[in-house]
């Protein structure tokens, strides 16, 4: 069955971060790393890029892992039931 979840932008919280770990200087300089937070869910992703700045497509892809996250959450509550 598949599940339909209708997610709002102002539900969204979003907040940007230095990513961690190997890859030398431009880790620490740059904001490589988003957070998404689902108020509505309390479901939270992080998305980390390899020394690319965030840009839009980043951002996008961030959120379709937000929404697969909400989707598998809402599908695992239904099987419990």
């Amino acid at each position: 069955e598949e599940v339909d979840v209708d997610i709002n932008e102002n539900d969204i919280e979003m907040e940007t971060m230095r990513s961690s770990g190997a890859g030398g200087q431009s880790v620490q300089k740059n904001e490589t790393a988003v957070r998404l937070i689902h108020r509505g869910t309390n479901q939270c992703v992080v998305c980390n890029f390899s020394q690319a700045a965030l840009g839009r497509e980043q951002r996008r892809g961030c959120r379709h892992q937000l929404r697969d996250a909400i989707v598998a959450k809402t599908t695992a509550a239904r099987i419990t039931r």
